[in-house]
């Protein structure tokens, strides 16, 4: 080996050996700046997002991976999204994003209004929300698009919706206050709940204030399914209205 390969080899290793000697000099991560939102009904506190910061303790400043704390952060139930920034020389901020419920899916979860499902530990303070509930958790941005669609187009006086729910098959069950049912399909809602809108001011009173269900999934109508109260212990019917 010549002389000038072993100035060569004799520089790189002393720049190797600085550049480890300048690494150790950085100065490590002294203090996590957490900002939460001020929402009382959202259970996440400092300490529970410095738990999740843990891995990251001792870490170098500048060589902190930031988007790893970020999801890192992002791993609470209640976490939508962080930002993380640097702060010279030892600080490292986080802004806290919460999510934000809409509606309810199934018993032990919510969806925000991106229609993303997540779990937080209980759901208390939340049991008014709109219910959804499908086969699928990724059933849940649809079903919340149907559930806006059908409170901005419903028109009917004393008509709440408060649970959607799609069965195997395709068939959708939407829940309305005060005890009533509407079966539709979840490929032509749209179509079926205009049509139903468009006719059920025509049909008799009587039995609008009757029906406890009403089936949309006909080409040509509807079916209306009454409690018949009369008898002493209920007795159900059925009818159907045509187009």
């Amino acid at each position: 080996m010549t002389r000038r390969m072993w100035l060569g080899w004799i520089l790189a290793l002393a720049l190797l050996v600085g550049a480890l000697v300048a690494l150790l000099a950085l100065p490590v991560v002294k203090e996590w700046e957490i900002h939460l939102p001020d929402n009382p009904a959202v259970q996440v506190d400092e300490q529970a997002v410095k738990a999740l910061l843990q891995p990251f303790e001792g870490q170098r400043f500048l060589t902190l991976p930031l988007d790893q704390v970020r999801q890192a952060v992002m791993r609470h139930p209640w976490v939508a999204d962080a930002r993380v920034v640097r702060i010279w020389p030892d600080r490292v901020r986080i802004e806290v994003m919460y999510q934000r419920p809409v509606a309810r899916w199934g018993e032990r979860a919510l969806v925000n209004e991106y229609g993303v499902v997540f779990y937080p530990s209980h759901l208390q303070g939340f049991e008014q929300l709109l219910r959804l509930d499908g086969p699928e958790v990724q059933d849940a941005a649809e079903l919340l698009t149907m559930a806006v669609w059908l409170r901005q187009q419903m028109g009917l006086k004393g008509w709440q919706l408060i649970g959607v729910k799609r069965h195997a098959g395709g068939s959708v069950e939407t829940r309305w206050w005060p005890q009533r049912t509407i079966w539709g399909e979840m490929e032509d809602y749209r179509a079926q709940f205009s049509r139903f809108m468009a006719a059920w001011p025509q049909v008799r009173s009587a039995l609008r204030e009757a029906a406890i269900s009403v089936d949309l999934r006909y080409s040509n109508g509807f079916t209306i399914r009454t409690e018949q109260l009369s008898g002493s212990d209920g007795q159900h019917g059925a009818q159907k209205t045509e187009q």
